[in-house]
């Protein structure tokens, strides 16, 4: 539970740490993109999307702990699945 707080607040404080930029690294290199040579703005836009899936882990983590067995519901609407079990792409999501 510690752990989900304390990303919680890095998510909502945006002062991501060390771990969280070295991890975002190889994701912007799978894009063909160098971490480094992003905007600002990019850079803590990927940051904050591994922050908040390492928040849901987190969350998964802490589920199974109470309960093994039953379907894991994500709460972070980037994770979330469709009725018939199909991710829904980031882009295709509406925000009011």
């Amino acid at each position: 539970m510690e752990r989900v707080a304390a990303l919680n607040k890095t998510i909502a404080t945006l002062s991501f740490s060390p771990k969280t930029r070295v991890k975002a690294l190889p994701l912007a290199g799978r894009a063909d993109l160098r971490f480094d040579e992003l905007s600002k703005t990019n850079r803590y836009d990927l940051m904050h999307g591994v922050a908040r899936m390492e928040l849901e882990q987190a969350r998964l983590m802490v589920f199974r702990l109470s309960d093994r067995l039953s379907p894991y519901r994500p709460l972070d609407t980037l994770f979330a699945e469709t009725a018939d079990r199909q991710m829904i792409p980031i882009c295709a999501m509406r925000f009011p």
